[in-house]
């Protein structure tokens, strides 16, 4: 049977007939001899052992990555970025020395030093206050390198300090030991920047220290100094904090006339101030009802009243002005929220006023209210 067709596809060749079978048209291409493929495979399987025991090592360095969680192999292609490194003896993938801080995400683009290869915003935007000489070779500022024992290691640097969280803490120390002439040198320095230093993070505690402990002709120059700016300081979330420490400080009559002429024709916007509130009602605290007369004035505008007692910070404003008032400031503010009673019941905040009038005990406040209702 072998011999017959054996026999009958020499005769085909012969007549040169083209006859295609099913088995020559599915037969696969020649395959290369098993001499040829067994150097071939073994290249490539050692190029990929080298590669894969280059990452295997990579990983364990970084102690948290497998080979698997890397995905395939790397490109032959070469990077766009070569890592800094020396190549590894198999000559394929370059051996990345890991720092304690490496981290698994994406490498930052931000763009680094020249002089040494540190990304100079890595620990977020510089200190505001200026290196003092001295300062040591890390670039700390000498607030945070060093502990200072005296104010002549400082003099000529007090104002950057004031800015620094370590410097301003420690002239806050000398200030508390109540030595005349420390207070004098720190006045000195600060005194032309104090609109600055009153609103600035740090030096807004400098100067409130200052306040404090200053005489009463350093404090009247400080007030001054800033009176111009006093309203835009106490609207500000640091500088609120100073000029109330400077109201609650005021010791003289020159200085309470000064701080009233720069707040007189301001008070019912920075009543309705999520900041300056505090400093109206600083006042009401400190100050005397007759000292204080220049508020009672501004919120008794007919005007002035509904735009008080409606605001979410004017409605508690005004009750503490009840508060502080003498009798004849309570009957003024009284007669004005009568007055606008029927607008302020229908308002979601003005309604609390008339309520805290209601409860004041001064006879006939009641139906002097329900007239004004009567009719509505």
């Amino acid at each position: 049977m072998h011999d017959t067709l054996g026999l009958g596809y020499a005769k085909a060749a012969k007549t040169k007939k083209s006859v295609s079978t099913p088995s020559q048209a599915t037969l696969p291409p020649k395959s290369p001899s098993p001499s040829i493929i067994s150097p071939m495979m073994n290249s490539t399987s050692a190029n990929a052992q080298s590669t894969r025991n280059a990452i295997n090592s990579l990983s364990l360095n970084l102690g948290h990555l497998s080979l698997s969680s890397l995905g395939p192999l790397p490109s032959a292609s070469p990077p766009l970025s070569a890592p800094v490194g020396n190549v590894s003896s198999s000559g394929s993938v370059p051996s990345v020395i890991i720092g304690s801080g490496a981290s698994s995400g994406p490498r930052s683009t931000t763009p680094q030093s020249q002089t040494g290869g540190m990304d100079l915003f890595a620990n977020g935007p510089a200190s505001p206050s200026s290196k003092l000489d001295g300062e040591d070779p890390n670039g700390d500022d000498l607030g945070a390198a060093r502990q200072y024992t005296s104010i002549d290691q400082v003099i000529g640097h007090i104002y950057s300090l004031c800015k620094d969280q370590h410097g301003c803490r420690f002239l806050q120390k000398k200030l508390e030991d109540r030595d005349p002439s420390v207070v004098e040198v720190i006045f000195t320095e600060v005194y032309d920047h104090m609109t600055e230093l009153m609103i600035d993070p740090f030096g807004n505690y400098l100067c409130q220290k200052l306040l404090e402990h200053c005489n009463d002709e350093q404090r009247l120059a400080i007030i001054e100094k800033v009176s111009p700016d006093l309203v835009k300081i106490s609207k500000n979330m640091h500088g609120t904090r100073a000029v109330q420490k400077m109201i609650e400080y005021l010791t003289t009559p020159e200085q309470i006339a000064i701080a009233k002429r720069a707040l007189a024709n301001h008070v019912v916007t920075l009543i309705q101030d999520l900041n300056g509130n505090h400093v109206i009602q600083r006042c009401l605290n400190r100050l005397s009802p007759q000292d204080n007369q220049f508020i009672y004035d501004s919120v008794s505008q007919e005007r002035h009243c509904v735009e008080v007692a409606t605001h979410r910070h004017g409605c508690c404003v005004l009750q503490r002005c009840v508060d502080h008032a003498s009798d004849s400031q309570k009957l003024q503010l009284i007669n004005e929220i009568i007055a606008n009673a029927l607008v302020l019941v229908q308002d979601p905040y003005g309604n609390y006023v008339v309520q805290y009038v209601l409860d004041l005990p001064f006879p006939g406040l009641a139906s002097k209210l329900a007239r004004r209702f009567l009719g509505h």
